[in-house]
C-alpha cells in the first residue's frame, strides 16, 4: 500500500507541471501494480491565498489534476 499525503510545490515552479511530474514518476514505478495507491488531499495543505481560489474551486482544480493522470 502507498499512501501520497500531499505533493508540495513552489508557488515559482507550478507553471512547468512539477506536481504533474512528481505522479507521474511516482506511477511508473516498475512496482506500482502490486501496490494499493491512494491520495490524499488535506484541505489544511492548500494554498487558496496564492492560487486566489476558494476551497471549492481549489478542490475542483486537484480534482480535474488527478482526473487527467
Amino acid at each position: 500500500m502507498m499512501e501520497v499525503k500531499v505533493i508540495e510545490v513552489c508557488r515559482s515552479w507550478r507553471s512547468v507541471k512539477t506536481a504533474l511530474a512528481i505522479v507521474k514518476m511516482m506511477l511508473a514505478h516498475p512496482q506500482i501494480e502490486k501496490k494499493i495507491v491512494y491520495l490524499v488531499g488535506y484541505s489544511w495543505t492548500w494554498d487558496l491565498i496564492g492560487t486566489r481560489k476558494t476551497a471549492q474551486q481549489y478542490r475542483q482544480m486537484l480534482i480535474n489534476f488527478f482526473e487527467s493522470i
